[in-house]
């Protein structure tokens, strides 16, 4: 996955962006074999999701190091925050939980009221 240079710009080995840099050269194979080619020099990143069910799900994110594009003294990139994610695991599976139990609550809540309208009181 690659970001817009609108958003986001990579960031070199010494951490400063070199804004001259906007292509590279890419090898890529096919099948008429090894060809170089030049793409948009951009922040790649990739991210895999593991899910077994409902109650286990991760997702890994990896990204290079990258600066907002915007620059924050309005000269250079030195006043802003760098970012790296090197291997970022999330659990989701909390959220998926945390739903359930809104949604059971508002199911109980749903039926007390009805009880409590039809029959004047409720037998939970």
């Amino acid at each position: 996955m690659e970001f817009s240079r609108d958003l986001i710009l990579p960031l070199e080995a010494n951490g400063e962006v070199d804004e001259s840099k906007t292509m590279i050269d890419k090898i890529i194979q096919s099948e008429n074999g090894t060809q170089v080619i030049s793409v948009p020099y951009r922040v790649e990143g990739g991210f895999n999701v593991v899910a077994s069910d409902w109650n286990d799900l991760l997702v890994g994110i990896d990204l290079q190091p990258f600066v907002l594009a915007e620059k924050r003294n309005n000269k250079d990139y030195h006043s802003n925050f760098q970012f790296a994610v090197n291997k970022a695991v999330l659990e989701l599976a909390i959220y998926v939980m945390i739903l359930l139990l809104l949604f059971q609550v508002i199911i109980m809540k749903t039926v007390y009221y009805f009880l409590t309208k039809e029959h004047g009181e409720a037998y939970m």
